[in-house]
């Protein structure tokens, strides 16, 4: 039996499990053959020379894989895409130099009780929507990076996720209601954008201690001292480079705050060699004299 979405007008193919049709010279990934789809699944870039560009609605609604790679191409995943796929532990969105990743939306539903335990959200992503990741009783780590674009985030995305900490991008503009309501395992938030949007409840029920931190040149967050459950505490934007004198070295060193910074390796070898010198110069001229005084 197929598990698909029927498209009017368009003939439905099936390559390796995935069920796909082509509209305007582009794949759209619109179900799975459960008798066929592996437990790893890995999503093409394009088939036949045709790019794979969007994953429909309900696309694989409880589908029983394991992992799914998707490709760079793909622009959408639609709603309830991943709905309800409870074996589902590890999605994996490609975003490489060479390859970028093209996805702007996660929309309504994808990831709802699916078992994902962590995602990398791509910098091109604007919107992750109502309900996204609801339920996800394994999902532990959301990675989003400091250049990300995304701006909102909908009513209920992570609604009782395991979600332990949390970092909200720069350009983040709306929280939704209950986004993370009864994400009991989460403890830290830290909030790089400016004072958002944030809709009832959004931040109830999680980890009794929890702390969110914003930075104190923010002057949005003045004033604010909780969201909910969520305490608030500002911090001293950190510094993010070092970069030593240039006449330390002719190559400039650049470190993380964190580390030492590092000083140019042969400076500190010709410094080394000089006392070593000077040191044996030293001890030659006492022998000599030594020796003169006990003749």
């Amino acid at each position: 039996m197929l598990l698909y979405k029927n498209l009017e007008k368009f003939i439905d193919i099936e390559y390796n499990g995935l069920i796909y049709t082509v509209i305007n010279n582009t794949i759209y990934i619109i179900g799975y053959n459960q008798l066929t789809i592996p437990f790893d699944v890995t999503i093409p870039s394009s088939i036949n020379s045709i790019i794979v560009t969007q994953i429909t609605n309900s696309a694989f609604l409880n589908a029983q894989i394991k992992t799914i790679i998707i490709p760079f191409s793909v622009t959408s995943i639609g709603e309830s895409a991943f709905k309800n796929t409870s074996i589902l532990t590890q999605i994996s969105i490609e975003n490489t130099d060479t390859n970028p990743s093209k996805l702007v939306i996660i929309n309504k539903d994808t990831f709802l009780d699916s078992g994902i335990k962590s995602i990398t959200i791509p910098d091109t992503i604007t919107s992750i929507g109502d309900s996204a990741f609801k339920n996800t009783k394994n999902f532990t780590e959301i990675i989003i990076s400091d250049n990300s674009l995304l701006n909102s985030i909908g009513n209920n995305a992570f609604y009782a996720s395991t979600l332990a900490r949390l970092i909200i991008p720069q350009y983040v503009t709306n929280i939704g209601l209950s986004a993370f309501f009864n994400c009991s395992n989460l403890r830290l938030v830290i909030f790089k954008n400016n004072y958002p949007t944030i809709g009832v409840d959004a931040f109830t029920n999680i980890e009794a201690n929890a702390y969110g931190y914003y930075y104190n040149d923010l002057n949005s967050w003045i004033g604010k001292t909780s969201i909910n459950g969520l305490t608030l505490k500002g911090q001293t934007r950190p510094l993010q480079k070092v970069i030593t004198p240039s006449n330390i070295s002719n190559n400039t060193t650049t470190t993380n705050v964190s580390n030492d910074v590092n000083i140019n390796s042969n400076a500190s070898s010709n410094n080394i060699i000089i006392i070593i010198i000077t040191s044996v110069i030293i001890i030659s001229i006492l022998l000599v004299l030594l020796k003169i005084f006990v003749i």
